[in-house]
């Protein structure tokens, strides 16, 4: 599934929003839900504690930080489809990926304005952030819960009051990449993960 609007009731299908319980088993369910794979395990470790991008799905430990998962979910859901399955690790394959892409549409004129291309530029840790918050809040998280004072070199008070504000960078990012049309929408995200092809 590429696309799921926010909804709370039965009409998103196999995805109700917010979750019964906060629990990393609902948690897992919900992104798999939106596409997001999530497999949990006893070893894996990646850029965040307990939470490891691969092959453009998740493997957590059972007791992660439902921060970590929601940051690192945010990575696969912002990236175009052609990226997402080849997300690993810190996504270093993913500057691979991106420079073969641009190079097979170096010569088509349309390339420049398709949304795929407005789709790569949003692929960064700010539009990850931002798509967590939204995700997180969904949910059923509290702000606190989504990004700990702790995070984000202990400026995560700061990152969340500007998200709360729909003033952090990310929260722009995402409407140039089209999962809102207004900055005033957020956190209300008109799609789930990024379906631009």
């Amino acid at each position: 599934m590429a696309a799921h609007p926010i909804q709370s009731s039965e009409e998103s299908g196999d995805l109700v929003l917010p979750l019964l319980r906060l629990d990393n088993q609902s948690l897992a369910h919900a992104l798999q839900a939106i596409g997001i794979p999530v497999t949990f395990c006893l070893d894996a470790e990646g850029f965040l504690e307990d939470v490891r991008i691969e092959a453009g799905g998740l493997r957590c430990k059972p007791d992660a930080d439902p921060a970590n998962i929601l940051h690192e979910a945010g990575h696969l859901a912002i990236l175009p489809p052609v990226l997402r399955s080849r997300a690993n690790d810190d996504l270093g394959e993913i500057v691979e990926a991106l420079e073969e892409l641009y190079e097979a549409k170096a010569n088509d004129p349309e390339w420049i304005d398709s949304p795929l291309m407005q789709a790569t530029l949003q692929i960064s840790d700010p539009e990850a952030t931002a798509w967590a918050f939204a995700f997180g809040t969904a949910c059923g998280y509290s702000p606190d819960q989504i990004i700990q004072d702790d995070q984000y070199d202990g400026e995560g008070d700061g990152v969340r009051f500007m998200l709360v504000q729909n003033q952090y960078l990310g929260v722009h990012g995402l409407r140039a990449a089209g999962f809102i049309d207004r900055v005033s929408q957020y956190p209300h995200l008109k799609m789930w993960t990024q379906d631009a092809a």
